[in-house]
């Protein structure tokens, strides 16, 4: 599936989610996964997206990433799904906080990645 999809659909998922009548933010069972949840929820701009849609986003910027590698191409193809589906702060963070403690593989280089886009691009 194309990765744009996934991340597209996910985040459409975690909107639509937010709208429905409550938000709920159980732990996960798994330490990983709350780990990410706890570093997503710092955020306040991330509190009203239910555990389910964050984690799903996490996930599939992690599978992103896995796929193409951690390059600025990669994280600058993350962010931009984010601003077309006008959630690019949201999409931001949630990348953040999944390469930091979903998939720690990818957290020097995209990260980098991450400071690069911003210093150069805004």
């Amino acid at each position: 599936m194309n990765m744009r999809r996934v991340l597209v659909a996910a985040g459409l998922t975690a909107m639509i989610a937010a709208a429905g009548v409550g938000i709920g933010h159980a732990a996960p069972a798994d330490p990983t996964e709350r780990a990410f949840i706890e570093k997503a929820l710092l955020n306040k701009e991330l509190v009203l997206i239910p555990d389910e849609g964050l984690l799903e986003i996490g996930w599939a910027a992690c599978a992103a990433l896995d796929a193409r590698g951690a390059s600025v191409e990669t994280v600058r193809g993350i962010i931009q799904i984010g601003k077309d589906t006008g959630a690019e702060l949201e999409t931001r963070l949630i990348t953040a906080a999944a390469v930091q403690t979903l998939c720690t593989q990818h957290e020097v280089e995209a990260l980098r990645a991450f400071a690069y886009i911003t210093h150069h691009e805004g």
